[in-house]
């Protein structure tokens, strides 16, 4: 996410908390590939016009270094976001958030 987003974001719900879910990131492309081919197939696409957009468009999705970094410059962690990982999340919904 870009930093002038965030920054927004925080201007404009100054009393928000957020919550960022954090995914193994080879799964999480995976994942988002899959949706982008069904997707794409569904509108007669060709597969590799697909993936040459979803390269482009998607991959920094999963710098969670970067995107962190971005986020930490305007929303404080513990206060204003939490970060949480994807995996307890699925496998125990309701004992993941502590």
């Amino acid at each position: 996410m870009k930093v002038e987003m965030i920054a927004q974001m925080s201007e404009l719900l100054p009393n928000t908390k957020y919550l960022y879910i954090v995914r193994e990131p080879v799964s999480r492309a995976l994942s988002s590939l899959r949706m982008w081919i069904e997707h794409g197939l569904k509108s007669n696409e060709s597969q590799e016009v697909i993936i040459a957009r979803w390269m482009k468009n998607q991959l920094d999705r999963g710098r969670y270094s970067k995107n962190v970094t971005n986020i930490n410059q305007h929303l404080k962690e513990g206060e204003k976001i939490k970060y949480l990982p994807f995996g307890p999340i699925k496998s125990s919904p309701i004992s993941a958030n502590g």
